[in-house]
């Protein structure tokens, strides 16, 4: 149950970040860059009062993590600036395919445990099949130019967020987990930041970027998105702890455009909500839920 509260708190976060970037259109790296660099420094102050985590194994993960999301998050706020938090956030659907394949060739033992209970298995697949065609749904009301562009962006930042989800999981597990998730906020985003500020410098040139900064947009853009992720990541981390198979937080994540249609519709930018796709997607969440509540 503490899986899919928190994965629902994580889409529901996750949306109001591209939101954010959907409202300012900063460049995917500068704001990438300011939000990783403010995120790390909020969570390191908290490394003084919790357990320093040890061995080679987590701190590779932790490393690696940071890596791919420096990728990761340029790609998903350029996308959202770009093309629009809904069609971003729609896209989302395909890392359910990869995560699953993905984890069930890391974890081959859950895969061989779910044959083992056929009610599990078979309930598991219809739910993710209903969480699919939800979504199917869901994208096309969005607009043929903006989906198909998204997508072609999209698709190598899916497969990474389908790998950073297994990697985190495993992460998050490896030591204790207030540990994991500080250390997490306090390395693998401020990694991610520095790279993506230093690409973004390399790019455009230091004073660019320095004359940038100190823009009040940049600014406002920057705190907003890094309070809204400092909380994604505790809440996301929390998911990926206790889920069974991290493509499970992938399926959660599709709220997320349920999330943004509600909001737009609330800022004065009403979109028409397939209401038949949104109800087969709670459908598909809450049978997740029922078959993988253990």
């Amino acid at each position: 149950m503490e899986w899919f509260v928190a994965g629902v708190i994580f889409a529901v976060l996750n949306a109001i970040t591209m939101l954010i970037n959907q409202h300012y259109k900063l460049n995917g790296h500068l704001i990438s860059g300011i939000r990783g660099i403010c995120v790390g420094f909020i969570y390191i102050p908290m490394m003084f009062v919790v357990e320093f985590p040890r061995g080679t194994y987590f701190w590779s993960l932790i490393i690696a993590e940071g890596l791919l999301s420096a990728f990761f998050n340029a790609r998903l706020y350029s996308s959202s600036a770009i093309y629009g938090a809904a069609a971003t956030s729609t896209i989302s659907v395909l890392a359910i395919a990869f995560g699953a394949f993905f984890w069930w060739i890391f974890d081959y033992r859950e895969f061989f445990s779910l044959l083992h209970s056929p009610e599990m298995f078979a309930g598991t697949i219809c739910a993710l099949s209903l969480i699919v065609m939800g979504f199917k749904g869901l994208s096309r009301s969005q607009e043929k130019t903006s989906r198909k562009g998204a997508i072609g962006y999209m698709m190598p930042a899916v497969i990474v967020f389908a790998i950073m989800l297994i990697v985190r999981k495993e992460a998050m597990t490896a030591v204790n987990f207030y540990s994991a998730t500080v250390y997490y906020g306090g390395v693998s985003i401020l990694i991610s930041g520095m790279f993506n500020m230093l690409f973004y410098a390399k790019k455009h040139g230091v004073d660019f970027l320095e004359k940038k900064t100190n823009r009040i947009k940049v600014l406002k853009a920057g705190i907003l998105m890094s309070i809204a992720s400092a909380s994604t990541i505790f809440f996301g981390n929390l998911s990926s702890e206790y889920v069974p198979n991290p493509a499970y937080v992938s399926a959660l994540t599709l709220m997320s455009p349920l999330v943004i249609f509600a909001m737009d519709y609330y800022m004065g930018r009403p979109r028409k909500l397939p209401v038949a796709s949104a109800l087969m997607m709670i459908i598909g969440l809450a049978s997740l839920l029922y078959f993988n509540h253990n």
